[in-house]
């Protein structure tokens, strides 16, 4: 199972999508927030002609079919593709699920993807300690866009999980969990930052209707 999950590191493939061109991307899986990534070949360039970095969180998956099953690969050059080497990914809210089409260059890649998902859906389950870990990363990932998270981030993320804590009790906790005093907090050091802000004795954070 695990070799598996690993298999599904930075394979090149096409996406397709409706009414548009298709683009070549980089499928993989990120293991720390259990999402399913679709970005640039190129990761200087945050745009691509497709459009920005895609994320699909596995919670989300409901399914995932082999062969040419979506309207996105209507076109021309969609038509032309092998159907064994398709899938489409069907994820988001019941009744109006997204699609995430994709075409690989081999069956082997093809393979790994369609079993990998499906293993990955059924085999891990993820708990609400799990899910709260996956939410305060992806939370890291959308307030810190370079570099280290800092006091004024940190103050950010405090305000909008509705916590009240002083900026010198920021501050002490920041520096506790840093590399130096100075520093600011990589994702290693937020974790840890956030696991202590659960259990300090401060008003409960509400953050329960913030994760799925």
């Amino acid at each position: 199972m695990d070799a598996l999950v690993w298999c599904l590191d930075k394979t090149q493939v096409t996406k397709f999508s409706f009414g548009k061109k298709p683009v070549e991307v980089i499928l993989s899986f990120r293991k720390d927030t259990f999402e399913v990534v679709c970005s640039s070949k190129n990761p200087q360039q945050k745009q691509m002609k497709g459009g920005p970095d895609e994320f699909v969180p596995l919670a989300e998956i409901k399914d995932v079919r082999p062969g040419r099953n979506s309207k996105d690969f209507e076109g021309a050059e969609g038509k032309k593709c092998d159907p064994t080497k398709c899938f489409v990914i069907y994820y988001g809210i019941e009744f109006r699920l997204k699609t995430l089409s994709i075409a690989t260059n081999s069956k082997e890649d093809y393979e790994n993807w369609i079993r990998g998902i499906r293993l990955l859906i059924d085999s891990y389950p993820l708990t609400y300690t799990r899910k709260v870990e996956i939410w305060a990363i992806t939370t890291y990932d959308s307030i810190c866009t370079g570099g280290q998270l800092t006091v004024k981030h940190c103050g950010a993320f405090t305000n909008k999980i509705n916590l009240k804590i002083t900026s010198g009790r920021l501050q002490e906790m920041i520096q506790n969990h840093g590399d130096s005093y100075d520093s600011g907090l990589d994702v290693s050091g937020f974790l840890n930052l956030f696991n202590q802000l659960l259990h300090d004795p401060n008003p409960k954070m509400q953050i329960s209707s913030n994760i799925s």
